[in-house]
C-alpha cells in the first residue's frame, strides 16, 4: 500500500486514506512511506471537504513526520485553514494531535493561526484532556511563545498538571519531558514554575535509566530555566549525575541534545557558584568537562555542527572557566 496513484486514492474511503498517512508516518525513515505520504498530501488540498475532523487530525499527524517535504507542508497549511471554523467538531485528542502536528511548521502562518485558535479553546476544556494530550498541547504551543493565547493556554495546562499532582505517576516519561520542554518557553510565569517543580519531584521518584537520551536532554534543559527553584535545580543535578553512564553515555546523544545539555550545565554551574554550593557545582563542572572530552575525540560531530551549537557549547565552557577544554575544542 505504500505505492498509491491518484485514481486509487480517489476510490479509498477518506478515513482509510488518513489512516494510511498516519501509518506511513510511523515508518518515516522508509523512502517508500515518505513517497506515499507525499502523494496523499498532494491530493488533500483539493479534497478537503471529503475528510471529517478525525481524518484531518490523522493526516496532519502523519504528514508532520516529514516537515521538510513541501507537499506535506502545503497539505498541513490547507488543513490548518479549515480548523478555526470547525473547532467544535474536533474531540480533545484530535485537537492535541493537530497542535502537535502544526508545531512542525511554526513559521507557516496558517499553522500558527490554527494553533492559536485551538489555544483559545483549551482552558475551558482541560478536564477532557488525558496526560498525553496535555503534554502534546504544551509542547506544541511552545513553538509560538510570543502569542498571547498559546501562553494563556499553557499557563492553564500548568495549573491543571499541578492540580493532578497526585496522578503524575500515570504520566509517561515522554509526557513529562514534553511538558517540561513546553513549559520552559515561559520561565518567568509563577504557575508554570510551580508545575515544573511538581514534575521535578516526580522525575526524582523514577529511575533515570527509564528515560531516553532525548527525554533526558529536554528535562535537564527545561529544569535549568528555573535555577532558583530548589526542586528544579535538584533535578538538574540528579540528571547530570547520570550523564556519561549506563544508557546515558555521551555517544547516545545527538548534537542538538549536546547543545541543550551544555547550556543546562552552564546555567547550573553559574547558579551553584552564586549560591556557594561547592560539591554540586563541582559535579556539574565534571560532567561538562566529560562532555567536552567526548567531543574532543568525536571531532567529526563538532565539525558538522552549526555555528550556534558550537557557540553555545563554548559559552558554557567559558562560564564554567574550563579554559583547557575550551582550548582543546577550539584547536
Amino acid at each position: 500500500m505504500s505505492r498509491l496513484d491518484k485514481a486509487l486514492m480517489k476510490q479509498i474511503d477518506p478515513i482509510a486514506l488518513s489512516l494510511f498517512a498516519l501509518s506511513f508516518g510511523r515508518h518515516s525513515s522508509a523512502a517508500s512511506c515518505r513517497e506515499a505520504a507525499v502523494a496523499i498530501a498532494g491530493e488533500v488540498p483539493s479534497q478537503l471537504s471529503r475528510f471529517d475532523p478525525q481524518a484531518l487530525s490523522n493526516l496532519v499527524n502523519g504528514f508532520s513526520k516529514w516537515p521538510d517535504a513541501a507537499g506535506c507542508r502545503e497539505a498541513a497549511v490547507a488543513i490548518a485553514g479549515e480548523v478555526p471554523s470547525q473547532l467544535l467538531r474536533f474531540d480533545p485528542q484530535a485537537l492535541a494531535n493537530l497542535v502537535n502536528g502544526f508545531s512542525k511548521w511554526p513559521d507557516a502562518v496558517g499553522c500558527r493561526e490554527a494553533a492559536v485558535a485551538i489555544a483559545g479553546r483549551v482552558p475551558s476544556q482541560l478536564l477532557r484532556f488525558d496526560p498525553q494530550a496535555l503534554a502534546n498541547l504544551a509542547n506544541g504551543f511552545s513553538k509560538w511563545p510570543e502569542e498571547a493565547f498559546t501562553g494563556q493556554a499553557t499557563v492553564a495546562i500548568a495549573r491543571e498538571v499541578r492540580r493532578r499532582g497526585d496522578q503524575l505517576s500515570h504520566f509517561t516519561q515522554q509526557a513529562l519531558a514534553n511538558l517540561v520542554n513546553g513549559f520552559s518557553k515561559w520561565p518567568e510565569d509563577e504557575d508554570i514554575c510551580h508545575s515544573a517543580a511538581v514534575i521535578a519531584g516526580e522525575v526524582g521518584r523514577r529511575a533515570l535509566s527509564d528515560f531516553t537520551p532525548q527525554q533526558m536532554a529536554h528535562l535537564i534543559n527545561g529544569f535549568s530555566k528555573w535555577p532558583d527553584d530548589p526542586a528544579c535545580h535538584r533535578a538538574v543535578v540528579d540528571i547530570a549525575r547520570g550523564l556519561g553512564r549506563g544508557g546515558q553515555r555521551f555517544g547516545a546523544f545527538t548534537t542538538p541534545e549536546f547543545n541543550m545539555i551544555a547550556n543546562a550545565l552552564g546555567r547550573g554551574i553559574t547558579r551553584g557558584e552564586d549560591a556557594g554550593e561547592i560539591i554540586e557545582t563541582a559535579l556539574l563542572k565534571d560532567r561538562l568537562h566529560q562532555l567536552a572530552h567526548h567531543l574532543h575525540y568525536d571531532n567529526d560531530r563538532l565539525e558538522q555542527s552549526d555555528v550556534l551549537t558550537i557557540a553555545t557549547i563554548f559559552k558554557a565552557l567559558a562560564k564554567a572557566r574550563l579554559f583547557e577544554d575550551l582550548g582543546s575544542l577550539a584547536s
